[in-house]
């Protein structure tokens, strides 16, 4: 993963902008798009063609690839394998081989969020909260 890229580092800065109004939440970088190419380039999908994921070389999504960033997003936030608990739609929602490849899918996510490295701010972290003196809630 080039994680010197200009979209990369356009992530970051608006990250470490964020996080350096709200010293104190709780945030993290969900690296979707390298988990993303990992699951397209897989056994599962590698045959199918780029427009059935694309609609143009923008790219502008078809909906199997929102569906399957969303899997990721949803996968990193609460820690869960949805697993055989949730079935994909089995219509013309999603290409035929995510709802036939469901579970490898979601079992390559979870092993590549489990492996995913942390990406660190470069704001200092805040030691001691704000004051509620100085104006601050």
């Amino acid at each position: 993963t080039d994680y010197n890229s200009q979209y990369h580092s356009w992530w970051v800065t608006l990250y470490d902008s964020v996080l350096s109004q709200r010293p104190n939440s709780n945030l993290h970088l969900i690296e979707i798009s390298p988990i993303l190419i990992e699951v397209l380039t897989s056994p599962f999908l590698s045959s199918v063609p780029f427009q059935d994921i694309f609609e143009d070389n923008s790219p502008h999504g078809r909906p199997s690839i929102y569906f399957l960033a969303a899997l990721i997003q949803y996968m990193a936030i609460t820690g869960v394998n949805p697993g055989p608990a949730y079935a994909p739609p089995n219509d013309d929602t999603l290409i035929p081989e995510i709802v036939a490849n469901y579970m490898g899918i979601v079992d390559m996510i979870s092993l590549a969020l489990d492996a995913a490295p942390t990406i660190p701010s470069t704001v200092a972290p805040v030691t001691t909260p704000p004051s509620a003196e100085a104006g601050h809630v």
